[in-house]
């Protein structure tokens, strides 16, 4: 979208503009995210801390999109996969989130909002593409999301981000909240560096490997939950058929 900028926002942007958490609130009240008052992420939730990591939109002064996200060390025990936070009793939050990224093999996003006067340009997706573009990344092998089960443009937006910038789509648990029902979502990214040279001229992406961790499957057969199955297939034959567009 023309007269729109983008950028990373480090700690110091916080200091710098006291109105910015405000300002990422008032951007919400403004998009299409709908729900329970109670079922926000609270104002502290957008306070920056070591592993955070923000990147932002801009038209002219005016925040119109926004995305939170967390880096993480992870590892596994008997097949469940352990984050790991990092240590910040000896250091400050980092201005550049780079100390940090550098070491993260996980990136969790964690909220994106656009206003709903520019839904549909393109601005989520291009927020996602800035933080692929960071050699500070280059450790990142997954990226995790949840997604609305009925919210079938984030469904469409983050295979295209898997297409772009991945090679496989993995899908976890199904679970129910007061804003309705969330599959997780893993994207299993190419290393920083390689991205364009692996994406078609054309824009179609990279041809992906769309998983259903057998662990979850047999977890909801056993626990006979096959509405949690039937959303999970469902999940990947839509990811199939968004593919094909």
């Amino acid at each position: 979208m023309k007269n729109v900028s983008y950028s990373l926002t480090s700690a110091a942007c916080f200091r710098q503009d006291a109105m910015l958490v405000d300002k990422m609130l008032a951007t919400r009240r403004l998009s299409a995210l709908s729900g329970p008052a109670n079922a926000q992420n609270p104002r502290a939730n957008y306070l920056p801390i070591r592993n955070s990591l923000y990147v932002t939109a801009w038209r002219k002064e005016e925040l119109v999109g926004y995305i939170l996200a967390r880096s993480f060390q992870t590892s596994s025990v008997l097949g469940q996969k352990i984050y790991h936070a990092f240590d910040t009793s000896a250091n400050e939050v980092n201005d550049d989130h780079a100390t940090v990224s550098h070491l993260a093999d996980t990136l969790t996003i964690n909220e994106i909002v656009v206003q709903q006067s520019v839904e549909g340009k393109g601005i989520a997706s291009k927020m996602l593409d800035v933080i692929m573009s960071q050699n500070s990344q280059r450790a990142l092998s997954d990226v995790e999301f949840s997604v609305l089960c009925s919210n079938s443009s984030s469904e469409k937006m983050f295979t295209r981000f898997a297409e772009r910038h991945g090679h496989a789509i993995s899908f976890g648990n199904v679970s129910g909240s007061a804003w309705g029902s969330y599959i997780d979502w893993k994207v299993s990214v190419q290393a920083v560096g390689k991205v364009r040279s692996l994406c078609k001229e054309n824009g179609s992406g990279n041809k992906l490997t769309i998983l259903s961790p057998p662990f979850h499957t047999l977890s909801s057969l056993a626990s006979t939950d096959w509405q949690c199955f039937r959303d999970r297939r469902d999940l990947v034959d839509r990811s199939r058929s968004f593919q094909k567009k």
